[in-house]
C-alpha cells in the first residue's frame, strides 16, 4: 500500500528525470526520446506495441534488435516470430546496412561492400529466433527453457494476440526479462482493456496519407498510452520503407523553457520530501 504522499513524490521524480533525460532504468532501443519517455524496458515487465497492420512493428521491433545485439557488451535477444527466419534475417540486414535487400535492387559497389561488411558484424551477434506459430505451453516451456540457457535482454512476440498477454506477462515475471509483445488491433477500437494488463503499452501510427519528407521518409507517430514507470506522451519519428529504418525527429523545443520546467518541478519535489538537495547543472539539457 503506498500513500498519496508517497505516489506524488514518484510521479514528479519520474517527470524531472524525464526533462533532464537521466538514463533510462531499463534496456534502452536506441531511441533517445523515446526511451527518454517510456523509461526503458525494464525486467520483469511486459511492453505492448499496438497498431493496425502494416504500420511498421516488425521493423520497430528489428531496429531495436539490431541496436541490443550491436552494443558493446552486446545484449542477447530472442525473436519468437511466425516470420519465417530467414526473412527476419533479411530485414535485419537491410536496417543494419541501410541499403534495400530486395531481389531486384541493383546495389553497386557500394552497396554490396556495406551488406558484405554487415553480413561479417553480425554473423556471430547473439539474436536468435524461434517459431511461435503454436503459443501453446510447450512453447512457454521452451522459451523458460532458452531464456535460462541463454540469459536473454529482451524478448520479442511477434505477433502476439490479446488472449496471450496475461501469460506473457507471467513469464515475464518468472523469466526476470523483458518482453515485448506487438499486437494487431483494427482502426477502430479506442479502448483495449487486455492493455490494462501491459506495464507500457505504446501505439503506433503511420499515416500514408500525410506528404512524405524531402528525403523520401514518411512520419510516424508513437503515443505511450500507459506506462507504469514513466510518462504518457507522443514521441514523433520518421520511417524510411526502402532500409525499414526509423530515426527521431529532432527536438525543436526552445531550450530555455525546458530548464523552467525543471526548475518548477524540481522545487515541487524538494517541498513534497524536504529536501534541498542540489541537482546537476540543468542549463545543459539536451544534446
Amino acid at each position: 500500500m503506498f500513500t498519496l504522499k508517497e505516489s506524488v513524490t514518484g510521479a514528479v521524480q519520474i517527470l524531472v528525470d524525464t526533462l533532464m533525460c537521466e538514463k533510462p532504468e531499463g534496456e534502452t532501443t536506441g531511441f533517445p526520446e523515446f526511451d527518454n519517455l517510456t523509461r526503458g524496458m525494464r525486467r520483469g515487465c511486459l511492453t505492448v506495441l499496438v497498431s493496425p497492420p502494416a504500420q511498421g512493428k516488425t521493423a520497430f521491433a528489428l531496429n531495436i534488435a539490431n541496436h541490443l545485439i550491436g552494443k558493446d557488451p552486446a545484449v542477447p535477444v530472442l525473436y519468437c516470430s511466425t516470420h519465417g527466419h530467414t526473412e527476419l534475417a533479411f530485414r535485419l540486414l537491410t536496417i543494419a546496412s541501410g541499403a534495400d535487400c530486395s531481389y531486384d535492387t541493383d546495389h553497386g559497389s557500394e552497396g554490396l561492400k556495406r551488406l558484405t561488411e554487415v553480413v561479417t558484424k553480425v554473423a556471430d551477434c547473439p539474436l536468435f529466433f524461434m517459431d511461435s506459430r503454436s503459443t501453446d505451453e510447450a512453447f512457454y516451456g521452451e522459451l523458460a527453457e532458452r531464456q535460462a540457457e541463454k540469459h536473454f535482454g529482451l524478448v520479442i512476440v511477434d505477433p502476439a494476440r490479446m488472449e496471450h498477454l496475461p501469460r506473457l506477462k507471467k513469464l515475464a515475471q518468472d523469466l526476470d526479462v523483458p518482453i515485448l509483445a506487438l499486437v494487431s488491433v483494427e482502426k477502430r477500437d479506442t479502448h483495449i482493456p487486455e492493455l490494462d494488463l501491459a506495464d507500457a503499452a505504446i501505439s503506433l501510427s503511420r499515416d500514408r496519407m500525410k506528404a512524405k519528407f524531402d528525403d523520401g521518409t514518411v512520419p510516424v507517430t508513437f503515443v505511450v498510452i500507459g506506462n507504469r514507470f514513466g510518462m504518457r506522451g507522443t514521441c514523433r519519428m520518421s520511417f524510411a520503407p526502402e532500409t525499414m529504418r526509423f530515426a527521431e525527429d529532432r527536438d525543436e523545443s526552445e531550450p530555455g523553457s525546458w530548464g523552467e520546467k525543471i526548475s518548477f518541478w524540481q522545487k515541487i519535489l524538494d517541498r513534497i520530501t524536504g529536501s534541498r538537495k542540489k541537482t546537476r547543472d540543468q542549463t545543459v539539457l539536451r544534446n
